[in-house]
C-alpha cells in the first residue's frame, strides 16, 4: 500500500531533480529551464505513482500465469513461426 509520505518524497525529489536540471540549462541560457523541467519530472512522477497505484489496487485480479493468452505470453514464448516472421522484417 502506498502511504501519503512515499508519494510526498517521490514527489519531492522529482522536483529536486528536475529544479538541479532545468538550473543548469537556465545558466548556460539554454531553451528548456527551471519551471519546465520541474513540471515534465513532477508530470512523470505523477503518472509512474498512479501506475503503481493502479497496481495496487489490482494486485488480486491479476493473473500471474505464464499460460495465460495475452501478450506476455507472446513476449516470452515465441513460437518458431512467429521468430521466422520477426527476422524476416530485418
Amino acid at each position: 500500500m502506498l502511504t501519503y509520505e512515499f508519494i510526498f518524497y517521490r514527489l519531492l525529489v522529482s522536483c529536486l531533480c528536475g529544479a538541479l536540471i532545468g538550473f543548469e540549462r537556465e545558466k548556460h541560457g539554454r531553451a528548456a529551464g527551471l519551471r519546465t523541467h520541474m513540471l515534465v519530472s513532477l508530470g512523470s512522477a505523477a503518472i509512474m505513482i498512479m501506475s503503481l497505484m493502479i497496481l495496487d489496487l489490482h494486485k488480486n485480479s491479476i493473473s500471474h500465469d505464464l499460460n495465460y493468452p495475452g501478450s506476455i505470453r507472446f513476449i516470452f514464448q515465441p513460437s518458431e513461426k512467429t521468430m521466422l516472421r520477426i527476422n524476416s522484417f530485418a
